[in-house]
C-alpha cells in the first residue's frame, strides 16, 4: 500500500500548488463549458464533484503516477466579497493512486493504520514532512475513512487554512483521496466542509457504481 499511496504525493506535485491557488482565486469563471465529472486513471475511476463545484482543467493531471483534479465553486470567484449560501467557499481536490495489486484490499482500518505511520503522515503533508501532519479526528462510514488533518506546511503557502477534511477509500482497484479545504482568509465551519466532502464522496461513489440490471 505504501508505494500506491506515495503516488498521491507525486500526482499532487504534478498538479502544482501554484496552479491550484490560481484556481482558487479565479474559481470556474474561465471554464467554459463547465465540467463537473471526469474519468481518470485509464478510465478506471470517475471523479464527480458535488453540486456547484467545477473542475479546474488547467491544473488537472492524469498519468502513470496517478491522477489529480481540483474543484472550486462554479458560480463565482472565491475571492469575491459575497458567497453563495448553498455553495461553501471550499477547495476540493481528488487524488487517485496507481493500481493496487490484484486481489488486495484497502479497508478503513488498513488505511487508518498506514496514515498514522510516518510514511502515511508524509503523504498527508503538503511538504512531505510527517512532522507537518497531525490527524485530529477519524470517522468511518462504510468503506470510507474520513480524517480531519492539520497540515502546518500549508502555512508556508499562505492562502490555505491549516485544517482540512479528507476522505480515503478504494474504487475499482485504486485508492481515491478526496479533500475539502478552506482559504485562510475565508474560514468555513468544520461541519460545512465535512458536509461538502461527504457529498463529494457520494457523488464519486455513485459515478463508479454500475446500475443494477432491471428484469424484463
Amino acid at each position: 500500500m505504501t508505494r500506491h499511496l506515495r503516488s498521491f504525493a507525486r500526482a499532487r506535485r504534478a498538479g502544482g500548488l501554484a496552479l491550484v491557488l490560481a484556481g482558487a482565486v479565479t474559481g470556474c469563471a474561465d471554464m467554459m463549458p463547465a465540467q463537473t465529472t471526469r474519468a481518470v486513471a485509464s478510465g478506471d475511476v470517475t471523479i464527480s464533484g458535488p453540486n456547484g463545484y467545477c473542475i479546474d482543467r488547467s491544473s488537472a493531471r492524469d498519468g502513470a503516477d496517478g491522477a489529480f483534479l481540483f474543484f472550486s465553486p462554479c458560480t463565482q470567484s472565491l475571492a469575491a466579497s459575497e458567497t453563495t449560501p448553498d455553495v461553501p467557499p471550499v477547495l476540493l481536490t481528488a487524488l487517485v493512486s496507481t493500481p493496487l495489486p490484484e486481489g488486495s484490499r484497502a479497508t478503513p482500518a488498513d488505511l487508518d493504520r498506514y496514515l498514522r505511520s510516518n510514511a502515511g503522515r508524509a503523504v498527508l503533508a503538503q511538504d512531505g514532512d510527517p512532522k507537518s501532519a497531525t490527524i485530529l479526528i477519524t470517522q468511518t462510514r462504510g468503506d470510507v475513512l474520513y480524517l480531519r488533518v492539520r497540515d502546518t506546511s500549508n502555512s508556508q503557502s499562505g492562502p490555505l487554512a491549516t485544517d482540512a477534511w479528507r476522505a480515503v477509500f478504494p474504487v475499482n482497484g485504486r485508492i481515491v483521496a478526496l479533500s475539502a479545504k478552506a482559504l485562510a482568509e475565508q474560514p468555513v465551519a468544520s461541519s460545512s466542509a465535512l458536509s461538502v466532502l461527504r457529498q463529494f464522496v457520494d457523488s464519486t461513489t455513485a459515478a463508479n457504481t454500475e446500475p443494477e440490471a432491471t428484469s424484463a
